[in-house]
């Protein structure tokens, strides 16, 4: 029944760690240990990186979350992204989305598109497989910010008895001349479900990094510390609110 609403299905966001204390996934910025899932654009502003997280949603022990995602430059401003997340429910329900994203960057502008698709199943029952993509872009305006927009409809080719709403995202990020700290904020519109905004920040001490971040929406507030050593990094992030309790989330990556 909850896999049937609009609003249930793929709602987890994957627990990236270094995402999740930040107040969740920017339109307009990336940092490592980022899948860069919330636009395509953004696959193409770093350099290479695989990585996983895991997480126990709402704290709950019957409840399991875990992803991979990756990247790869191509050369001339080009790359390839992925990335793989599931839910489940103990052997009743489990969930699983994955997208795959082709991206540019060059001077100011990066553009990106990618394929966006799923699978739910309860109680070994399929109950849908959606299909669809998304469309993003980013621009630095000055050196140091950086502004974004993103089109993500998941169902658009085919809702696969599972239609999943279209969302629209803009953001906007500044970063300090000495890339020691970076704040962002992105709003978002859904199809179901109105607006909903998060902010963010990141303070790096090096080798560690310092987060916090706050989304609406449903109201939430999170924190993140992780550190790294020669392209290899632990992170970890708390995140929830005193109604539906805490989670924890832990990721690790390595960039290349």
């Amino acid at each position: 029944m909850l896999a049937q609403s609009w609003c249930a299905a793929f709602e987890a966001r994957l627990p990236a760690a270094a995402v999740e204390g930040r107040g969740g996934p920017s339109v307009a910025w990336i940092s490592e240990g980022d899948p860069a899932d919330a636009n395509p654009a953004l696959v193409a502003r770093k350099g290479g990186e695989v990585g996983g997280g895991l997480t126990r949603p709402l704290g709950l022990a019957e409840l399991s979350l875990g992803g991979l995602w990756g990247r790869v430059p191509l050369g001339a401003g080009w790359a390839l992204g992925g990335r793989w997340k599931s839910l489940r429910a103990a052997e009743l329900y489990r969930e699983d989305a994955w997208g795959g994203d082709l991206a540019w960057a060059g001077g100011r502008w990066a553009m990106g598109c990618g394929m966006r698709g799923g699978h739910v199943s309860l109680e070994g029952e399929d109950l849908g497989t959606p299909l669809g993509g998304a469309v993003g872009i980013s621009v630095r305006l000055v050196e140091g910010f950086s502004v974004a927009g993103v089109l993500e409809d998941p169902s658009f080719l085919g809702t696969g008895g599972l239609a999943q709403p279209w969302t629209l995202g803009l953001g906007g990020a500044l970063e300090g001349r000495d890339s020691s700290w970076a704040g962002d904020l992105s709003v978002e519109r859904r199809q179901i479900g109105g607006w909903s905004g998060r902010v963010g920040q990141e303070l790096r001490l090096e080798p560690l990094r310092i987060r916090a971040g706050l989304r609406a929406n449903p109201w939430t507030i999170s924190v993140g510390l992780g550190g790294g050593f020669r392209g290899v990094r632990m992170d970890w992030a708390l995140e929830g609110d005193p109604d539906l309790g805490w989670q924890h989330h832990i990721s690790s990556a390595w960039s290349f």
